[in-house]
């Protein structure tokens, strides 16, 4: 079948298929003269990679930002053939790169436009307007526009009180409602 060295060759050519990336700065079109090369060299040696298998070898090779060309591909029902692969990949590498040469000016849009809704007073809408303290009356000397720290203090004291009350009185109604179901 294979002589050793024929068969040491195949092996070094599908290591170095598998192994091969597409960085960020490479063109599809030289990539894929290199990946067409190397499958050419594997036939010219009596190995046949199928399309299906070459498909899983560029799509396992291509850059992060094209995760979203990725999945379309393997959601396909039937295998991409090699050649419409890679016309497909030129066709994404150029959205891609017309994606990322207005992507500069777009997110300084986004930015200004967020800045716009926002408004002159930030996020939170315009500054609450303060209560005019001369209209309300002090509980604790009964003047206009002064409200006595003491006063407050107390106030909510006796409001934490009345609430321990009614929570402790409800707790001892449930409690009661329950041991008189338990005595019928």
């Amino acid at each position: 079948m294979y002589s050793v060295s024929t068969a040491g060759e195949v092996i070094s050519l599908r290591q170095e298929l598998y192994k091969l990336k597409m960085s960020r700065e490479d063109g599809i079109a030289s990539w894929f003269m290199r990946i067409s090369e190397i499958r050419d060299q594997l036939q010219d040696l009596g190995e046949v990679m199928s399309d299906r298998e070459m498909t899983t070898i560029v799509l396992n090779a291509l850059p992060e930002e094209w995760g979203n060309f990725i999945s379309s591909i393997c959601g396909k029902k039937e295998a991409t053939p090699f050649q419409d692969l890679w016309s497909l990949c030129k066709i994404e590498e150029s959205r891609l790169k017309a994606k990322f040469d207005v992507g500069v000016g777009e997110k300084n849009q986004a930015y200004a436009t967020m800045t716009k809704r926002k408004g002159k007073f930030g996020k939170f809408g315009p500054p609450k307007k303060k209560k005019n303290m001369a209209k309300i009356q002090c509980y604790g000397c009964q003047e206009l526009g002064t409200i006595e720290e003491i006063v407050l203090s107390s106030i909510r004291t006796i409001r934490k009180e009345e609430e321990k009350k009614t929570t402790s009185l409800r707790k001892w109604r449930k409690l009661k409602g329950r041991s008189r179901r338990r005595r019928k």
